[in-house]
């Protein structure tokens, strides 16, 4: 069983459209399971900061327009 959506389809920083970015999440031992970071969600690498991710799919339809 999945808790994040980014783990069934594949994603990318909204910004650069890379793929090296990481999810900032942690495990809440007394609820038991994985939560995000409220104050950063995701970082890109290539950005090298904060960023939100977007479906590969959805990115690449924008990117055509």
């Amino acid at each position: 069983m999945t808790e994040f959506e980014f783990e069934e389809e594949e994603y990318v920083c909204t910004g650069c459209g890379g793929e090296n970015w990481h999810a900032n999440v942690f495990f809440l031992n007394c609820k038991k399971r994985w939560v995000a970071d409220r104050d950063c969600d995701f970082w890109c690498a290539d950005c090298d900061g904060p960023t939100d991710i977007t479906p590969l799919k959805e990115y690449e339809e924008e990117d055509e327009e």
